[in-house]
């Protein structure tokens, strides 16, 4: 893995959650307001998904999931946390920087809207 694919992906990732960022704003969302937030793995097989749910769960996250559906296997990870663009730069770069290491796929993240109540 050589440092210029890593700083290619985690630019990607960034322009990603750009958009995802400016369309929660779009529809009025409060990025202050903490929610969960959901990050998802494509994963080649079932020790690829273990590996990286393993590696995630020595990091503490809320909750970390393997789910497997028609011989595909994937990784949710589920995040309490506010979605400010510098919270979601840094864990969507991390993210990508797991994936890497693990030789899968970073499927991005979302959430849901949320809003301040009037």
């Amino acid at each position: 893995m050589s440092m210029n694919t890593v700083l290619q992906k985690i630019t990607r990732v960034a322009g990603q959650s750009n958009s995802v960022l400016l369309n929660l704003d779009n529809e009025g969302d409060d990025s202050t307001m903490p929610r969960q937030v959901n990050f998802d793995f494509i994963c080649q097989n079932e020790k690829k998904a273990d590996a990286v749910a393993s590696t995630l769960t020595d990091f503490q996250f809320d909750q970390t999931t393997v789910l497997k559906q028609d011989d595909r296997y994937s990784v949710e990870v589920v995040i309490t946390m506010p979605a400010t663009p510098d919270l979601m730069f840094c864990v969507s770069g991390f993210m990508a920087c797991v994936a890497e290491l693990h030789s899968i796929d970073f499927d991005g993240w979302g959430c849901f809207v949320q809003r301040t109540s009037k």
